[in-house]
Order: C-alpha cells, then structure tokens, then sequence
C-alpha cells in the first residue's frame, strides 16, 4: 500500500552528551527517500575510513565511501541528530547473500564461515572522530544496544565480523556469548580476525553488566530524516515481512 512504512526499520531513541538524539535501523532500499542521511554517513566513512585510517576502498564522485555490499539487502543500524544528519553508524550484512568474510576474507575463518539466514555480518562501524572519545563511546554502545534490540525482535541468532586483532580481543570480553572464528592473520600491514556473537535474550542483560547496552525509549513510528514518510516498526511475529532483516573509536580498525 502507498506510504506504509517499510517493515524493516524502526526508531530508537536515546541521549549523547546532553542531546536527544535517534537511532535508526533502514534498508539500503531507504536510501532514496533519506538522501541527506545516507550520504552524510558515506561522506563520514570516507573521511574515517580512507582520509585516516588509509583504507584501499572505492569512493564515489571523491565524496562518499561505497563498496560491492553497500547494495539492496544491507541494513544500516544510525545515530541521526536532529536535522537527520549522521552521528554514528554501522552496517549488517546477510550472511546467505555476498559479504566480506564470505567472499574476502574467508581465509580467516579455518573451519568455515557461517552462513544461513538467521546469520548477520557487523561491518563499516563509523564513529566520527568529530564527537570525540566519551561521545563516540556513548553513541558505539547506543548502536549495539539497538542493533541487540533488532537482531534479537528480527530472529537472528548470531554475528558475524572482522577487525584488528587488538579490537577483536575488546569484542570478545563485552559480555555476550562470543568466540574467535580463527587466528588473526596479517592482511595489509596489520593483523585482522574474525568473531561471531551469539545473541538470546539474555544478551542485553549481559552487556548492561559491562556498560554496553542501554534500554531506549522505543522502537516506535518516527518521521524519516528527510520528511519524507514514516520510519515502522519491524514486522509483528506471523506478519509477511522481507526475508533478511538485519567499539571502536576512530583509529580503531573494523571493517
């Protein structure tokens, strides 16, 4: 039906440093209504990820930093301010579709990458050097604590990722049930390795006994950054929904 809202998205809401501030769960597909929001993260990427940590990725029209899985499918979990504009982000990937550890990396993951549908990759995790250490901390948990939140309502039941060895060792104390997928391994210059999380609903509560996750105020109906509809809520248990639903500071190294 015209103007229903897309059924993979919802809104979060929480506080950094003072300001009210959203969270958003949205499809690539979204990219259209929400231009402003999609294109202030990619320009965020780029200025993180190429212009300071150095990364050999594409960038579009010198601007924007988009790669091969930046594509229908993939779910970007934002913190937007209050004009829509990117605070923090970081995407989810479907395991049962093309992504990094699958067709990259999978030399990091000796005995097999998981892969199935209740299987998501956690990559680009995007924390503007410009917030600062205690903001980018608060707005990182803020999107763990939604993106546990939207895992667990979505029915995936584990995590997939990749990042330097000396993050990946962080990654693995936060408090969920977590396990390294291999060693790290030299790649470029540093060592990388692979992790996967296994979410249940005891996950929130173990990382709130770490500090990580922080209950919002929602999910709820809230106006698309750009005014352009109505962010929903993700689809009721039984509802036909699509099939794939879905820190670091800045010189840290996640892909």
């Amino acid at each position: 039906m015209a103007g229903e809202p897309p059924k993979c998205s919802f809104a979060r809401i929480h506080y950094r440093c003072g300001e009210q501030e959203l969270i958003r769960v949205l499809p690539f597909e979204d990219r259209a209504r929400a231009p402003r929001t999609f294109d202030t993260m990619f320009e965020d990427r780029k200025r993180l990820f190429v212009d300071l940590l150095g990364w050999d990725v594409p960038v579009v029209d010198g601007r924007l930093e988009l790669d091969a899985f930046d594509t229908d499918g993939a779910l970007y979990v934002m913190a937007l301010d209050a004009d829509g504009r990117h605070q923090g982000s970081l995407r989810l990937l479907p395991s049962d579709r093309p992504h990094l550890l699958g067709t990259v990396f999978a030399h990091l993951c000796p005995l097999g990458v998981p892969q199935g549908s209740g299987i998501y990759e956690i990559t680009r995790l995007c924390l503007p050097s410009r917030l600062g250490a205690r903001c980018r901390l608060a707005v990182r948990n803020a999107l763990i604590s939604a993106m546990v939140d939207h895992a667990l309502r979505a029915g995936v039941t584990r995590l997939t990722g990749l990042v330097e060895e000396s993050f990946r060792k962080h990654v693995l104390t936060m408090g969920w049930l977590a396990e390294p997928l291999g060693p790290a391994i030299a790649s470029d210059g540093q060592l990388l390795g692979a992790f996967q999380l296994h979410l249940d609903d005891d996950t929130p509560t173990r990382l709130g006994w770490t500090g990580i996750y922080r209950e919002g105020e929602g999910p709820h109906f809230a106006p698309l950054p750009d005014g352009s509809g109505m962010i929903g809520l993700l689809p009721e248990e039984g509802d036909d929904g699509p099939e794939h639903s879905g820190g670091q500071g800045a010189d840290e190294d996640a892909r």
